[in-house]
């Protein structure tokens, strides 16, 4: 994540700092004591800690850094489709399903 970097490297010696591969390898640093913390998308994280091997891992979460959102963006001769999507998607955020879709894909991205 490129944002979390470029904010760190302000406070922290870009010589301190790793990336990882996964997420489930960034909490496995820090269950090990090979980093001390570790950032990345609340979404991405939450299912993962509620996982088997890091139930009991004694992680916790220490604070928000940054809010923000998606946006979908179509080519322009896609334009007629611009305000049914719209009212599509604005209809899924209403319902959870586009948070629940975007769970589920990142669990199956973080299988091990």
């Amino acid at each position: 994540y490129q944002r979390a970097h470029d904010k760190l490297i302000e406070v922290v010696e870009p010589a301190r700092l790793s990336a990882i591969s996964s997420s489930r390898q960034g909490l496995k640093k820090l269950i090990l004591g090979r980093t001390d913390v570790f950032i990345d998308v609340e979404t991405v994280i939450e299912p993962l800690l509620n996982q088997g091997e890091f139930q009991t891992a004694n992680l916790v979460v220490v604070g928000v850094m940054e809010e923000g959102t998606l946006h979908a963006y179509l080519h322009k001769r896609h334009a007629p489709l611009a305000a049914p999507l719209s009212a599509i998607l604005k209809d899924m955020k209403r319902e959870g399903l586009i948070e629940q879709y975007a769970t589920l894909a990142r669990a199956e991205q973080e299988q091990p």
